[in-house]
């Protein structure tokens, strides 16, 4: 109506809600909000989203079969002290291990694995028979226990966690936010590891200028 004073409304149309848009991520701990906009009159309206922490068994190979990615390891004493710290970087064609402020590269360099060690300006690089390990994250992220048959999921830790006899040595979880996994956290004998793994399929390494040096030539 138009009378002075009149606020009713006739022939409203009904709300056309956008995609809507992520307002507060959600966390392992908190529960996050969606905010969707009418694309009409502007108006709001919210819902509560959950993080997903759970991927399907394609999801789970997928991730355990990348060869570029970066992981950093924390290790704790039994006393919750840290104690040690590595940083691995890996590419399908060059590795490096940062520990103690050492660093240790591995590279491709015609069809053959060198290793590289040194500090500071001098660095040597001598062939390898072959390289010592997989380069897959779940090789080097779950050693012998990369099937997806071996883990369960824990819903209380919203973690996947060894099941059976797999877990007799040692406690450990894995942890997937929005299907993509982001760490690790095994114990044994009260010392724990805490893994965070990132840059899945971006990671770059940056070889330091280094020699070749063969050892076969001195036998």
């Amino acid at each position: 109506c138009t009378g002075e004073g009149c606020t009713d409304v006739a022939d409203k149309a009904e709300h056309t809600w956008n995609a809507g848009e992520i307002t507060t991520p959600a966390t392992a701990a908190a529960d996050g909000t969606k905010t969707f906009t009418c694309t009409a009159c502007g108006a709001t309206r919210t819902e509560s989203v959950q993080l997903v922490t759970t991927v399907t068994k394609e999801q789970w190979d997928a991730f355990m079969a990348n060869k570029n990615y970066t992981i950093i390891a924390k290790l704790y004493d039994a006393n919750g002290v840290l104690s040690d710290t590595m940083s691995v970087m890996v590419t399908e064609t060059a590795t490096c291990s940062t520990s103690g402020g050492m660093s240790v590269y591995t590279s491709l360099q015609d069809g053959v694995w060198y290793g590289i060690m040194g500090e500071g300006d001098s660095y040597f690089g001598y062939p390898m028979e072959e390289y010592p390990s997989e380069i897959t994250l779940g090789a080097n992220l779950l050693g012998e226990y990369p099937d997806f048959a071996l883990w369960t999921y824990d819903a209380e830790k919203k973690a996947y966690c060894l099941k059976g006899d797999a877990k007799d040595d040692f406690a450990a979880y894995l942890y997937f936010e929005e299907g993509v996994v982001t760490r690790l956290e095994a114990e044994e004998d009260g010392e724990k590891q805490i893994i965070t793994i990132s840059n899945l399929g971006t990671t770059t390494v940056t070889l330091p200028e280094f020699e070749i040096y063969d050892f076969g030539d001195y036998e």
